[in-house]
Formats: C-alpha cells, structure tokens, sequence
C-alpha cells in the first residue's frame, strides 16, 4: 500500500500502460458490498434470481445498446456477484471501468426505486484480460458451471472437477 495525503490506498489493479478504452476480451467480476446473497439463490446448482437479480441482468444486457462498441458473452449472476465477457469491439473513448460505472449506476438507481431494498456495489471491480482462445474457453467454462460451487460439499472443488461431474451426470 501507498500513502496519499497521508492516508493509505489501495494500489490499481489495472495493468499498468494497457489502454483498457481498447479492443480485447475483458472477463470482469463485480461484487455487492457487504458479500451477503442479494440477487437470489443457488438451487440444484443452477442460479435461481429474485427481483434484484432480475433488474441486475436486464441492466448487463443493455450495456450493448449503451456502448455499441461492446459485445457481451457469458456471464452469471450469482447470490452476491457477476460474472462476465466484455468484448470491446472498436476502440472510443469509453473505458471497461467506464463500463462497469454505467452498469453498477444503472442497476443500482433501478433496484433502489423498484424494490424494498438498498444496492450497494464494492467500490472497486476485479478484471482480467483474457489474451487468447484457451483462456477464453476456460473463463467461460468457469462462469457457466460457477453455480455449481455453491452446492454442499463443493466449497473446495475446482470449477473443472465439478464440470466433469455434471457431464457424467447428464450422460446417464
């Protein structure tokens, strides 16, 4: 940590000199403050949203419809955070962090208006450039079977075990 204005702050996670305005694959991870279910329920492995989580993935699906440069793939809403793909397709001045405010913004004015409840976003939002194909295949994989996780006796599993356990399941 460093100091500013006598006062310690938390280091940017961002790569430094990477202009995330543009094109690239973004997998991007935003959690509610505090950490506690607020967008529904994991049931059977499988994500079971409320009213908050119905708003939550409205608002991920018109980010495309605010930033025309994006494409949006995968992603999952979980009890108390999202996953995503965040394609930036052509370069603006638009930002990822740019992104994740409207996203975060949005979601939060429309829960707070519609339902009985506060939404409150970490400040900050976890990201990572996905740089070729087999990275790409693997966070996808991962955010599609993150439910999974959530089951009993799974909290120590990796995504992977559990996807090869689903496909044994099924082929039955």
């Amino acid at each position: 940590m460093t100091m500013f204005k006598n006062k310690y702050r938390v280091e940017s996670t961002r790569l430094k000199d990477h202009d995330y305005s543009e094109r690239g694959d973004y997998y991007v991870t935003i959690c509610m403050k505090p950490r506690m279910p607020f967008f529904g329920d994991v049931v059977d492995g499988k994500m079971v949203l409320n009213k908050q989580g119905t708003i939550a993935e409205e608002q991920w699906k018109k980010l495309e419809k605010d930033f025309p440069n994006i494409k949006l793939d995968d992603f999952i809403i979980m009890p108390d955070h999202i996953h995503g793909i965040i394609q930036i397709r052509k370069q603006t001045d638009k930002t990822l962090s740019n992104i994740v405010q409207v996203f975060k913004s949005k979601t939060a004015i429309k829960i707070n208006k519609e339902c009985d409840t506060k939404c409150m976003w970490q400040k900050r939002f976890y990201d990572r450039i996905i740089r070729d194909e087999y990275q790409y295949y693997f966070t996808s994989e991962y955010i599609k079977n993150n439910p999974l996780r959530y089951m009993p006796g799974n909290e120590d599993k990796e995504w992977w075990e559990l996807y090869e356990e689903r496909e044994k399941t099924e082929e039955l």
